[in-house]
């Protein structure tokens, strides 16, 4: 269930904004128009309405964009060049969804510049505690691609070696690291699944 997107720089959306699907908390009828997760409402529906050349179409574009990449697993020099005509080139952009499956909460976001990978995440988001639980982080320091592990994937040895081997050989700057796991077939990890 899609909860929360949230996109920078890309279209005509310069500074960090976000769409989401919680009640504002000043209505308090209505119980009938929101499902509840974890102490938390989530609506049903929700509606995008603004002026015309307020945006509207750009959010949705922002969506389809952050779909498309993830389900091609990729950015491309094409996609840099054909959907973000506004955003500044030197800054880096941001897309990123909230969602519940399985009963879990998740949080997926990667950032980009140009046609290069920059950071991408996958978390569970815990309501009741302050540290959200990672399940995989992806950065660059210093030229080098750094990939971190939830302790769970970290206990297999297969799977620590099958990151290694993604770390320093297989993963390009250009390709995400959630697609790029799922297309080789590490399959063993149920939050990976859950974003695709």
């Amino acid at each position: 269930m899609f909860c929360r997107f949230v996109a920078k720089n890309i279209l005509s959306i310069r500074e960090e904004r976000e769409f989401d699907m919680f009640p504002s908390g000043k209505q308090r009828s209505h119980s009938h128009h929101k499902y509840n997760f974890d102490e938390s409402e989530v609506l049903k529906m929700a509606a995008l309405y603004g002026a015309n050349g307020a945006g509207k179409s750009n959010v949705i574009r922002a969506i389809s964009t952050f779909q498309n990449v993830v389900g091609l697993g990729a950015i491309t020099t094409e996609f840099v060049e054909s959907k973000n005509e506004f955003a500044l080139e030197e800054e880096t952009q941001l897309l990123g969804i909230e969602f519940i499956y399985n009963n879990k909460y998740y949080s997926y976001a990667f950032e980009y510049c140009q046609d290069k990978i920059q950071s991408e995440e996958l978390y569970i988001i815990r309501n009741n505690i302050a540290e959200n639980e990672l399940v995989f982080k992806r950065y660059q320091e210093n030229n080098e691609l750094i990939i971190e592990l939830n302790e769970e994937i970290r206990k297999d040895q297969e799977a620590v070696l099958f990151f290694k081997l993604l770390q320093n050989k297989t993963l390009g700057k250009k390709e995400l690291l959630l697609t790029k796991v799922l297309t080789l077939g590490y399959e063993d990890n149920k939050d990976i699944n859950s974003v695709v």
